[in-house]
């Protein structure tokens, strides 16, 4: 690993020298070589400072999936400033709480997200459209690089106190973090990367940077969108050959490949975010190439990537914990005590990371900065972050993952605080006390269960509670399963979450009445729903999202009803009609469509075998 001090941003712009024709960002109607977005970033740049002059501040990112957001980043570092990103699907409370946390004084994004920015701003924040700004750049402000300890952005996860917390991000961290990855993966200009998020999130950057700090080519991918099948359709299509998932979307797709040859371009596929299983692994021997890496690591957003481990077959997986990988360099793994200590080899205790390139800590909270970042005894720059994950390390240094130590979960790949979700929870006016817990479903997955003490016998239906948090938290922090209780559990005073019963299967209590399958195809597709989403019985009239149903699971129910029903539809149509009769009539149109095509083919097959002169007959 290199020492330089130069910026993410100055890489990038060596890059641009470099490579200027190169392919940086492709869309599927859009794309830029690297000069290109070097001068669409330089006139953000320039506009933000003659707007706002020099100096370090917060400006807010409000964008989609695609070139706009990545664009607008680099446009803020080049400006000397540092980001945050907002989520266009996330509910407008929470959002506006992010702008008033950091105090920013400009949001940027484009005439996509204009209304919704407008209605987050609320007047009292200025807006900037990048789509506006033309061609050209009209100020001479001179750009004013940041300096590799100045920050570089601000990215917020779910926090235990019931509000999103923020870590602060250096350009020094960044930058070693994406040194560490390119080395790792080998990126060169000719790789292609898929991007999964929206840019500016920390499950972005990744990807992001390790490509624009290379000379490769960057394509996003709207996967909540367009879903699994087409992500493998659009994998074949690209010939991506590098590929970062969470160990849910992996099985997702792995259970698409039919052919080990399905994906011949694509030469590295790492997982993070989720434990992985031994069943992961014979998965990918038996569903991708063999002359593609599987590579698992282990990373938060406090410490960067801290270990990594390459998954060729050799390893046997452990009765108990997930392996995460080996200690990279500049960053030194311990398993600690209570006390801090380091434990005896082979204990379980919790994990840390020793390293000169961690974060600065969170934004305006130093009480928690020093509970979760130690000094180091000898002083100077190193730290020690406590990462709240219990672990242990066999002899040869391979670090497993044994759980949380505290109430933070991983759920399809998102850090999720229980905390926040039962802050919000307590706040609906009929709910007297609630618990939320994780557990593990199906097919390696954890849902949130949430156990309900009501005020009085009225209690919320399940409808109206996720239509409450939808207000209020991103979808994959609103619990999958609603259980009612007369009073939690309590253990010395305190809540035994141990002692909270497992989420049933039965249909819960919604807003729709339950009305039974009547037709053929109504029986098969809450058969279907039932096998997906465990839950029995299911009704025709019930929507599928009240149901405990995501985007995945949607994903899985496509999957099935394509094959029993022998007819393509989009993803979407879970979203447009999520309740079984709604989605049996779309279904029968396609497949009324799909007949009506293939009578004409059968017509025009059996007109060009006959004559000319019988084909004129017959059309006569």
């Amino acid at each position: 690993m290199s020492e330089r001090r130069e910026t993410i941003i100055g890489r990038f712009e060596q890059i641009a020298r470099q490579y200027p024709s190169n392919l940086a960002i492709k869309m599927a109607d859009s794309s830029l070589t690297y000069q290109e977005l070097n001068n669409a970033a330089d006139r953000i740049a320039q506009t933000i400072l003659e707007k706002r002059g020099a100096g370090q501040e917060p400006i807010a990112l409000l964008f989609g999936h695609g070139i706009a957001g990545i664009t607008a980043l680099l446009g803020v570092g080049k400006a000397g400033k540092f980001f945050f990103a907002l989520d266009n699907g996330a509910p407008v409370e929470r959002n506006r709480y992010l702008l008033g946390d950091t105090q920013s004084h400009l949001l940027l994004t484009d005439d996509a997200n204009l209304r919704l920015a407008q209605e987050l701003s609320q007047g009292q924040i200025p807006i900037l459209s990048v789509d506006g700004l033309g061609n050209e750049i009209h100020s001479r402000e001179p750009l004013r690089p940041a300096t590799p300890d100045e920050l570089f952005a601000i990215n917020y996860s779910s926090g235990s106190t019931g509000l999103p917390k923020a870590v602060m991000q250096t350009h020094s961290c960044r930058r070693y973090d994406t040194e560490l990855h390119v080395d790792m993966a080998k990126i060169v200009p000719a790789d292609r990367l898929g991007l999964m998020h929206p840019a500016g999130f920390v499950g972005a950057e990744v990807q992001l940077f390790r490509a624009l700090y290379s000379g490769a080519a960057l394509l996003p991918f709207d996967l909540r969108s367009n879903g699994v099948q087409a992500l493998l359709q659009w994998l074949r299509r690209e010939m991506i050959t590098v590929l970062h998932l969470t160990p849910a979307v992996f099985r997702e797709l792995g259970a698409l490949i039919t052919d080990r040859e399905m994906l011949p371009r694509l030469r590295l596929v790492n997982l993070s975010g989720a434990p992985i299983s031994q069943q992961d692994v014979d998965l990918f021997k038996d569903g991708f190439s063999p002359l593609t890496q599987l590579v698992v690591h282990m990373g938060s957003t406090e410490a960067g990537v801290i270990c990594s481990a390459v998954l060729d077959g050799t390893l046997a997986f452990p009765k108990r914990g997930a392996p995460v990988g080996y200690s990279l360099p500049g960053k030194a793994i311990a398993v600690l005590d209570e006390d801090h200590n380091e434990v005896a080899p082979g204990a379980v205790g919790e994990i840390a990371v020793r390293s000169r390139y961690l974060t600065l800590g969170y934004w305006h909270d130093p009480d928690l900065t020093r509970e979760k970042f130690l000094p180091h005894p000898a002083g100077g720059e190193l730290r020690t972050y406590l990462t709240g994950d219990l672990g242990r390390q066999l002899p040869d240094g391979m670090l497993l993952h044994l759980g949380r130590k505290d109430l933070m979960v991983k759920v399809r790949g998102n850090r999720v605080e229980l905390g926040e979700i039962e802050s919000a929870l307590r706040a609906h006016e009929q709910i007297k006390d609630v618990a939320v817990s994780a557990w593990d479903e199906k097919e390696g997955d954890k849902i949130l269960a949430a156990y309900i003490v009501a005020k009085n016998q009225s209690a919320p239906t399940v409808s109206e509670l996720r239509a409450f948090l939808a207000a209020k938290l991103p979808d994959f922090m609103i619990p999958a399963r609603f259980t009612y209780l007369p009073s939690l559990p309590l253990k010395q005073g305190k809540l035994d979450r141990h002692a909270l019963p497992l989420p049933d299967h039965q249909r819960p209590e919604l807003t729709a009445p339950y009305i039974r399958p009547q037709s053929e195809a109504e029986e098969k597709l809450s058969e279907i729903w039932q096998e997906v989403l465990g839950v029995d019985p299911i009704g025709i009239a019930d929507d599928f999202f009240d149901l405990g149903g995501n985007s995945l699971s949607a994903t899985r129910v496509i999957s099935r009803v394509m094959k029993h029903f022998q007819c393509d539809v989009p993803l979407r149509l879970l979203f447009e009609s999520p309740t079984i009769e709604a989605m049996v009539l779309v279904i029968l149109e396609h497949q009324a469509r799909r007949i009506d095509d293939r009578q004409l083919q059968q017509i025009l097959d059996e007109l060009e075998s006959m004559s000319e002169k019988e084909a004129r007959r017959q059309l006569s």
